[in-house]
């Protein structure tokens, strides 16, 4: 008999037992009723048992496949979206469950707008609730930029002072271009189930007028145990290869904040900063027409051109009357709130005798000083500044050079503006 059909039986003794007042058809009614609800209540039962055994076969099935092959999980921005939300609300969560270990190299955060910071701060207590924890996983961070943001520089002494030795972070000295895969994530490489690695690939956006990198497509690959050891054996080996420097404390000791465009900033000292030069080579900083390849070719065959450079804490200013032309000619002083814009090239020996030789020995001097270039590092180079008399208008011919070359080379805008104040 089926349900629907014990139901009927059950109505029409109840409406029997109204009509004729007999206790037993009541009493049937009852027995009725109790074993439809009984019938109703194990089908529901059965159904539901039927239904969580489905899932968890499905669940299963889908680990077996995982464990086996791996799964992959991608997240793209959408147009308005700077930071790539849900791939940093994802990263968070598998940073929080980490059992054993994690491995993280990145440049770090800009942290150039309140959103920025949002994300930055909740991405330190992810790093914090993972090694409070119960497992307790240990944590190796490899900055490689040397040139970060104050806000980020404070974010990772806190967590220096807050792992309690489980959190170490190492600076690579090379800052060698990485190209677009910013960040490599591995997460415990040991476990079938929890080994996870993250690639995140940059892209440049606008953020309040400024060009600023923020997370592109990110990957992350996970339940692959060989390959998240295959990705932590790279690292390895790029840390041998590489004499990673451990930091113990971001203070004085290994590093000092500068100011780059009002914005303020933690260098840390360089490590290899020569790297890369050529033997007999050595790095040259021109603030002045030089700046130009063409011309700097012609009085210079050896020059390469090694990008822009800033001359951190010095102001330019003309400060000497030219040997060739009427009025002042260019040179810089210290002023811890201002900087100078020009082009760094490497010259080799010959060179830069040469150069020494075109500046009036009497008018200018070659001295030693710290730029700082495009990928954040500190070089020193060799620059020209004049034996001073007193500051003065500036050759109105000259200057319209230096403008020139600026602008031909990309310096900022607003340091451009600062130089057209000097036309009269």
């Amino acid at each position: 008999m089926s349900l629907a059909a014990l139901f009927v039986g059950i109505v029409s003794l109840v409406y029997s037992f109204l009509q004729g007042g007999h206790l037993e058809y009541l009493l049937l009614a009852v027995v009725l009723l109790s074993g439809f609800a009984a019938g109703y209540g194990f089908s529901r039962w059965k159904s539901r048992i039927e239904r969580e055994n489905e899932k968890q076969r499905e669940e299963k099935e889908e680990t077996r496949l995982a464990l086996r092959d791996g799964k992959t999980r991608t997240f793209k921005p959408g147009p308005d979206d700077s930071y790539n939300k849900d791939f940093y609300e994802y990263f968070q969560g598998k940073l929080r469950n980490a059992k054993h270990s994690i491995y993280i190299t990145g440049e770090g955060f800009e942290c150039k707008d309140e959103e920025g910071l949002r994300f930055a701060q909740s991405f330190v207590d992810a790093h914090l609730t993972a090694m409070s924890s119960a497992s307790k996983p240990h944590i190796d961070r490899i900055q490689t930029k040397s040139l970060i943001s104050k806000k980020w520089a404070e974010m990772l002494q806190g967590l220096l002072a807050g792992g309690q030795g489980r959190f170490r972070l190492y600076l690579e000295p090379r800052q060698t271009e990485t190209g677009p895969i910013v960040s490599v994530c591995v997460i415990d490489p040991d476990s079938d189930v929890n080994s996870t690695v993250e690639l995140m690939v940059s892209v440049s956006r606008v953020v309040h007028g400024e060009p600023s990198n923020k997370a592109g497509i990110a990957f992350f690959h996970e339940h692959d145990k060989e390959f998240a050891q295959d990705m932590l054996a790279k690292i390895t080996e790029a840390r041998k290869s590489s004499q990673w420097r451990q930091i113990e404390a971001i203070d004085e000791n290994i590093g000092s904040y500068v100011t780059i465009d009002g914005r303020e900033y933690f260098q840390f000292d360089p490590v290899g900063a020569e790297r890369g030069l050529a033997e007999g080579y050595t790095y040259y900083f021109t603030y002045g027409s030089n700046m130009i390849r063409e011309k700097m070719l012609a009085r210079c065959p050896s020059a390469e051109v090694r990008g822009r450079a800033t001359l951190v804490g010095y102001r330019l200013v003309f400060n000497r009357k030219g040997d060739y032309v009427d009025g002042g000619v260019a040179s810089v002083v210290r002023d811890p709130g201002s900087n100078v814009y020009g082009m760094l090239y490497a010259l080799n020996a010959d060179d830069l005798e040469s150069l020494d030789q075109a500046e009036v020995k009497t008018s200018y001097q070659r001295v030693e000083k710290s730029v700082l270039n495009e990928d954040g590092e500190f070089i020193d180079c060799q620059l020209y500044v004049t034996f001073p008399q007193a500051e003065m208008e500036a050759d109105q011919s000259y200057l319209e050079g230096i403008i020139a070359a600026a602008k031909e080379v990309g310096l900022p805008n607003g340091y451009i503006g600062n130089l057209r104040k000097f036309r009269i």
